[in-house]
């Protein structure tokens, strides 16, 4: 916008840009004595005129090198004051009209040589005030005509030659969102002083990485002598990077990240101060646990954010959760379920009776799994119910009637399924199933005549039934009621930028059960990272799915061996989490350190 607005100001009557108009000038100027019938003869001189006051062939090549350079600066010039806010109008005129005058001037002054200096200077006054000037605005990795960037273009310039110039390093900017605080009615926050402004301003740092990195939570812990700093990025708890300093002109390909720098203890405490300010808690009291909400303000957007404080005389612990915002799953191959998979959960859904049991360990995706798979059952032909906590309700799924219970209020689960039932619902559908007695009824209920969906925490469907039987559901009720044990785990994905192929090693390869023809090469994490990562390695995450249900499954439930249900799943067409991660890697989509850590979580 600046570059468009300059050029309607610096423009010519006709079009023209002031460059362009004193190009054209400069060539009237010299056509017209071109032909011209007393052109004056060359001079036999190298640096003085002929008598009829003619140049010399290398005075010309040397008044027509001037032009080239003055005009790639004047169009540098044009491009990058916008950037610093300098005079659209100012710094056009002051790089076209003194160059053009002095070469008006060089063409025809006796002494050719002075003629050419006046044309430097012309050239050099502007071009280095402007230099001046819009350095004073620009950041050091963004300084020109420096010691270091003229090291740097040396350096480049040579590179291709084989030769190589040692540079200090630069630091390279890093496109992160502004960030600015806010109350929890959106308010901007304001500073009393300039120590509330810097720490504030040092919290929206912080808040601008972890928003650039997509984490769900930032932690800042301090004592009274270290500082840290760390943020939850798709389920793994990170220490916040930032590219490495580098030279100036070095491609995006050779562009390296490093982790931020710890803060000192006086602004991690400012910075946790300044949140707990805009989130209106009473810092005075200073109890051990404090909590508050807030919003951040990120490019026109409201995220929320929950604060979380724990302290005592040795330690302050803060804790943000950001509720950024994510694109909704819809399908349930979106979650990560193969195509095979999907297919038979989708007919276990169309049942009249039946459990489907749907599992996961904490923070691998649970809620949202519960959503899609209920969103895909029929839920516009038969009626659903839900059964919930009024103190914690969920996400509202479409035309599926709630049903809260309040142990506070005298309301039990049970009571909350006797309401459910009494709109005759051909679907019950529950979250974290935990009360022992409504699991029984549950369970009861799909084995006659009602389909339902559960969910329970659980590392894999094997230890999903031995949840439900924790609760007293017994062997011969559940063995007649489970028709399907949907199990999940999240795992991260390599980023498709950066990733590093490797040779497949014959013992891995062995290990893996996989002929190396097969899988010549395998895929890790780049230690280094890129933009797209934020140096981390990974850039999102995807499910992997286990289904276990069938005749042999059923059956296996009543001898109550893990040993022999997992067996038994397998034998009816279960591909284990294991298994299932083990394609990914093959696939290229993850790593072998990814799939480790895991699967150790079972």
């Amino acid at each position: 916008m600046h570059v468009n607005r300059a050029a309607k100001l610096t423009a010519v009557p006709g079009g023209l840009s002031p460059q362009a108009l004193a190009l054209a000038c400069c060539g009237m100027l010299v056509a017209s004595q071109v032909f011209a019938a007393d052109w004056p003869a060359d001079s036999k001189n190298w640096f003085e005129r002929g008598p009829g006051g003619g140049l010399s062939i290398l005075l010309v090549v040397l008044w027509w090198l001037w032009i080239p350079l003055w005009a790639g600066c004047s169009s540098w010039v044009a491009k990058d004051m916008g950037r610093w806010n300098l005079s659209a109008t100012v710094w056009p005129m002051a790089m076209t009209f003194p160059f053009f005058l002095a070469a008006v001037i060089a063409w025809w002054i006796p002494s050719a040589i002075a003629g050419l200096a006046i044309m430097g200077v012309a050239w050099a006054v502007p071009t280095f005030t402007y230099v001046f000037v819009r350095n004073g605005r620009a950041p050091n990795h963004e300084k020109v005509l420096t010691p270091g960037h003229i090291l740097d273009c040396a350096a480049d310039a040579l590179r291709p030659m084989g030769i190589k110039i040692k540079r200090p390093p630069k630091e390279v900017k890093d496109s992160l969102p502004e960030v600015q605080l806010a109350d929890a009615d959106g308010t901007p926050m304001m500073a009393n002083s300039e120590d509330e402004a810097q720490a504030a301003q040092d919290a929206a740092g912080l808040l601008s990485i972890a928003i650039a990195a997509r984490s769900m939570k930032l932690m800042v812990e301090r004592n009274a002598a270290t500082a840290t700093v760390r943020q939850l990025v798709d389920g793994v708890w990170s220490t916040p990077r930032k590219p490495a300093a580098q030279g100036v002109f070095a491609s995006k390909k050779d562009e390296e990240w490093e982790n931020v720098p710890a803060p000192t203890p006086k602004a991690a405490a400012g910075a946790v101060a300044a949140l707990e300010r805009v989130c209106r808690i009473d810092v005075p009291g200073k109890k051990s646990r404090r909590q508050g909400k807030c919003v951040a303000l990120s490019d026109g957007k409201k995220i929320p954010l929950s604060l979380e404080v724990a302290s005592s005389d040795a330690l302050e612990r803060a804790v943000v959760s950001l509720q950024l915002p994510i694109k909704p799953l819809t399908t349930i191959t979106e979650l990560g379920v193969s195509e095979k998979v999907a297919e038979k959960l989708q007919t276990l859904l169309s049942y009249d009776r039946g459990l489907i049991v749907l599992a996961a360990a904490a923070s691998n995706g649970l809620p949202t799994t519960f959503d899609v798979v209920v969103n895909a059952a029929d839920r516009m032909v038969r009626d659903f119910a839900s059964l919930e906590d009024a103190h914690d309700p969920p996400i509202e799924i479409q035309n599926v009637k709630r049903c809260t219970w309040d142990a506070a209020g005298g309301i039990s689960p049970l009571d909350a399924l006797t309401q459910a039932m009494r709109s005759y619902p051909q679907g019950i559908v529950t979250r974290d199933l935990s009360d022992p007695e409504l699991a029984k009824r549950l369970v009861e209920m799909a084995a006659s005549d009602q389909l339902v969906i559960v969910s329970v925490p659980a590392t894999d469907a094997i230890d999903a039934v031995a949840q439900l039987l924790k609760l007293g559901v017994s062997r011969e009720a559940l063995s007649h009621a489970v028709v399907g044990v949907l199990a999940g785990r999240l795992l991260r994905r390599l980023c498709p930028r950066c990733r590093e192929a490797f040779a497949t090693p014959p013992d891995l390869a062995a290990k893996l059960r996989v002929p190396v023809e097969r899988v010549p090469q395998l895929w890790r994490a780049s230690p280094i990272g890129c933009r797209l990562c934020r140096g981390l390695g990974y850039a999102s995450r995807t499910g992997i799915f286990e289904l276990a249900g069938g005749e042999n499954f059923s059956k296996a439930i009543l001898k109550g061996d893990r040993k022999l249900l997992s067996q038994a799943a397998v034998k009816d067409g279960m591909r284990p989490l294991g298994v299932a991660a083990l394609d990914m890697v093959l696939a290229g989509e993850t790593s072998l350190e990814e799939r480790q850590r895991v699967l150790q979580k079972s």
